[in-house]
């Protein structure tokens, strides 16, 4: 009996004993690493730089011009549509310049963006026609009457400068597809201005509703942080489809709104207004969706790529634009904080060296 102790004993030390051996002898497991995916030409690129031709189209919510009502089947009926601002596509460009580090295959890139637009709405009714009229959207109330008019036009501009300053790193998750994370820091510049005209061409109407214009100016500057992945599903012969998405948030300051009406008439219905430095965090949302091509020359040691993708934007709440209720009571206003949407094409080369 005391024989077996003694067996169990000694088979327990031969356990321990094993375990120690093979945990001492098994090699240490690598953590996973994802393979850089930078392009293989002869000689380590060391800089690259980048160049867009943009053709974007700006919206942005409430600004509609009026609405058109047709009275004729009763005074006391508002039946009409709203008078929609003519968003338009414009040209601009973009400008970058990367540098690739040997330090886990990190790149830093720079990109700049420039983007102008003007754009405008007309609606003419006929001043003979007293049941068909213009109300205006963007007018303050004279008094307890609601103005009407025959004639109103409307012209938004608007400026969109963008600094990008990301760290990234390009690596394979599959034999024939590759991703870049990526983080960052953005500085926008985004000016707006408004102008309004309404008029009245019957002298009857400018009696009670006199010509009216009115202008406003958004400018705002903003910096925070970004981040995004990108990635590039490669085909063949060169060939590759690719998407990319980002976020940032910024803090920004308004730094000069105005808002400002007069009347052609020396009328109670006049108001200059301003505030500055009027500070609130905005989100902006891209994503985009495109198809590029690229090959070596120089005997492989430079690379070029040509791409072509459509995108979408949306920089909430960029709307500050002011309504007034009424010229009885300027300090009761509000701003209808609507969304600026961008989309469009994107046609880029980009230039390894």
């Amino acid at each position: 009996m005391k024989f077996l102790n003694y067996k169990k004993f000694y088979c327990l030390i031969a356990l321990f004993a094993t375990a120690f051996v093979r945990a001492e002898t098994e090699p240490t497991l690598a953590p996973g690493y994802n393979a850089p995916s930078r392009f293989d030409q002869i000689g380590l690129p060391t800089f690259y730089t980048t160049g867009s031709f943009i053709y974007w189209q700006p919206m942005q919510e409430n600004m509609e011009l009026g609405i058109v009502s047709d009275n004729t089947e009763s005074l006391d009926l508002v039946n009409g549509d709203y008078v929609d601002l003519d968003f338009g596509y414009k040209p601009g460009f973009k400008l970058g310049f990367g540098v690739l580090f040997d330090y886990d295959n990190w790149d830093l890139y720079l990109q700049y963006t420039w983007l102008r637009g003007s754009h405008q709405t007309t609606k003419s009714l006929n001043p003979n026609n007293t049941n068909v009229t213009l109300w205006p959207a963007w007018q303050s109330v004279p008094g307890f009457v609601t103005p009407q008019y025959v004639y109103g036009k409307e012209n938004w501009k608007v400026h969109l400068d963008l600094l990008d300053l990301d760290l990234g790193r390009s690596y394979s998750v599959g034999t024939q597809l590759t991703f870049r994370p990526f983080l960052g820091a953005r500085a926008a510049w985004i000016r707006q201005d408004i102008h309004v005209d309404y008029r009245n061409t019957s002298p009857a109407f400018l009696a009670i509703w006199p010509n009216t214009h009115i202008d406003q100016n958004s400018s705002c500057w903003g910096l925070g942080t970004r981040v995004g992945l990108g990635s590039n599903w490669m085909i063949s012969h060169g060939f590759r489809l690719y998407g990319n998405g980002e976020v940032d948030i910024l803090y920004t300051q308004y730094t000069h709104l105005t808002s400002s009406q007069k009347s052609e008439v020396n009328t109670p219905n006049r108001y200059v207004v301003n505030q500055k430095n009027a500070d609130y965090l905005r989100a902006h949302l891209e994503l985009l969706l495109g198809f590029g091509w690229g090959c070596y020359f120089a005997n492989n040691a430079s690379h070029v790529d040509l791409s072509a993708d459509y995108g979408f934007q949306v920089f909430f709440d960029q709307n500050m634009f002011r309504n007034y209720l009424s010229d009885l009571n300027i300090g009761k206003s509000f701003s209808p904080n609507g969304n600026l949407y961008i989309h469009g094409l994107t046609v880029s080369l980009r230039f390894d060296f």
